[in-house]
């Protein structure tokens, strides 16, 4: 993501993503990694005040989690969101 990053700062990219969880059962330790990354990613595109590209599962628990990092984060702004 940091790679992403600088290509958004050096205007060869204009986002950030796909970034988010799998669709599918994996184990907690992965599920950690995955939402470490996710923050991350906020956190990035937050700074770099650049749209972010987010992947997430269609359940209420998925969305109302992202919601509340994405406010964690004080996000002023929102972009398109596109649920898979």
């Amino acid at each position: 993501m940091k790679l992403a990053a600088r290509y958004v700062e050096e205007g060869l990219a204009i986002w950030l993503g796909e970034v988010g969880r799998p669709h599918y059962k994996i184990p907690k330790q992965a599920l950690d990694a995955c939402d470490r990354i996710l923050d991350l990613s906020l956190e990035l595109a937050k700074d770099l005040d650049c749209p972010i590209h987010l992947h997430l599962k269609r359940s209420h628990d998925a969305i109302r989690d992202v919601v509340e990092r994405v406010f964690i984060e004080n996000f002023e702004k929102l972009y398109d969101v596109e649920l898979c």
